[in-house]
């Protein structure tokens, strides 16, 4: 069977393209290695201030990481209806705050995170510790080498926890 030569223009046509794919190029955008610290909106009200101590081969790093208001997106508005009108969406507070500890040298293997968190007295209301590995992060995608190694811990209720993956 004879195919037409248009199907076979486009076949031909397909193969290039699909050959010539290449993943988005990698840029050299840095990540820093480090803890990030999360504490929901529950607990966040009494917290004033963060702890953290890491701990891997011998040796121990104390730091207090900054901790900031967690926003979300809101609602998007439109100034119009027709194609290339502007929309916008404005970031709203959830109660919550995050921090990061920047921390060279974090390997990736098991480290022991102890977060403390205490308000404006000082008093200390969680101290938990918890073992976690940090993973190496792909800023440009997985085709691209990965630079710091990171991970997230959780201060909620009781518990020290890892987000739900």
């Amino acid at each position: 069977m004879r195919l037409p030569r248009r199907a076979l223009a486009g076949s031909a046509l397909l193969l290039i393209c699909a050959c010539s794919a290449e993943p988005a190029p990698c840029t050299e955008i840095g990540v820093p290695s480090g803890i990030g610290l999360e504490i929901p909106a529950a607990q966040a009200r009494e917290v004033a201030g963060a702890g953290l101590r890491v701990c891997w081969d011998s040796t121990c790093q104390d730091t207090e990481p900054d901790l900031v208001p967690s926003t979300r997106a809101g609602d998007e508005t439109c100034a119009g209806t027709m194609p290339g009108d502007s929309c916008s969406v404005r970031m709203v507070p959830t109660g919550a705050l995050h921090g990061f500890a920047d921390l060279p040298g974090l390997p990736e293997a098991p480290v022991q995170v102890r977060v403390s968190l205490h308000d404006a007295t000082g008093a200390t209301l969680f101290d938990r510790e918890i073992s976690v590995v940090p993973q190496r992060v792909h800023p440009n995608g997985p085709h691209c080498p990965g630079d710091g190694l990171q991970t997230t811990v959780i201060a909620e209720g009781n518990q020290l926890q890892l987000p739900a993956r």
